[in-house]
């Protein structure tokens, strides 16, 4: 997992190819955060979420997004 921070919107797209070459996924996330979280409170998130490069489709990627991600949270498989 990387988190990367892109300058500008064109970016994405050579991101994506580069994903792409690599057989590897991406997730863009746009958003503001309300507040932050501490503790055991959530912050309040308004977002967009755009996938990018590969996502496999595999029984054993759609486990593992399950067991990490059970409420769905992120889209993917």
């Amino acid at each position: 997992m990387a988190w990367i921070s892109l300058s500008d919107v064109n970016d994405v797209a050579w991101l994506s190819n580069l994903l792409m070459q690599y057989q590897l996924p991406g997730l863009i996330v746009l958003g503001d955060i309300d507040q932050v979280s501490t503790g055991n409170e959530e912050a309040s998130v308004s977002d967009r979420r755009y996938q990018i490069g590969a996502w496999p489709q595999s029984k054993m990627m759609q486990a593992v997004k399950h067991a990490m991600d059970p409420l769905a949270k992120f889209p993917g498989v």
